[in-house]
């Protein structure tokens, strides 16, 4: 058998142990056996996409579309992403550019995350009535005033293309998206809980 088989029968028996072993607490504290099943069946699918795929173009495809659905009836999504956030190391790969440009950008696991969980979260949560809009807090204001002095910083020595991918798309993927969503979308006790069981149980299977 493939050493990376071994392996991943390995990953799962454990998986399976902790998983099941966390289950009981986290649905009498957090959140209901339902969203629980959903995650942890999210889980598995993504770690068997992974050392299945073969190629890393297919595994981000195919675990694309796994979480798009998966995201569907999830009511927490801030509590989704951090389930899975350690499900895998941040595997990645380069969309070419063309011309002088040597990438266009690098898609990893993390930023497939945020994209297939956090983005449609943000559209969502910007459409709800109450919801802040960003800028309206002090927090928001420290965290563009960030943003806006890393592109700055960024000038002197970078490209355009390059401050345009890394000061503004990666940015907004990898900081602004997480901070929005879960800033605005946590809203009550149980959410909260809900987001740090979340937390617990990725860490306890990592």
């Amino acid at each position: 058998m493939p050493e990376h088989l071994r392996a991943l029968g390995f990953i799962l028996v454990l998986a399976t142990a902790v998983l099941t072993f966390a289950r009981a607490p986290a649905c009498a504290l957090a959140c209901t056996g339902q969203d629980f099943a959903r995650r942890r069946n999210l889980w598995f699918a993504i770690t068997l996409t992974a050392f299945l795929a073969h190629n890393v173009w297919i595994y981000l495809v195919v675990a694309a579309v796994v979480l798009l659905v998966a995201q569907r009836g999830e009511h927490n999504k801030l509590a989704m992403y951090f389930f899975v956030l350690f499900a895998l190391p941040p595997i990645s790969a380069k969309l070419g550019g063309l011309g002088l440009v040597e990438a266009l950008f690098l898609m990893d696991y993390v930023r497939l995350l945020a994209l297939t969980l956090l983005l449609p979260a943000y559209f969502s949560l910007r459409k709800l009535p109450g919801t802040e809009p960003f800028g309206s807090s002090v927090p928001d204001k420290l965290l563009a005033g960030y943003m806006i002095l890393d592109v700055i910083l960024m000038w002197e020595h970078r490209t355009f293309t390059s401050i345009l991918r890394d000061g503004v798309f990666y940015a907004f993927i990898d900081i602004f998206l997480p901070y929005y969503v879960a800033s605005r979308g946590l809203r009550d006790l149980q959410g909260f809980r809900d987001a740090l069981m979340s937390i617990a149980v990725a860490a306890m299977v990592l």
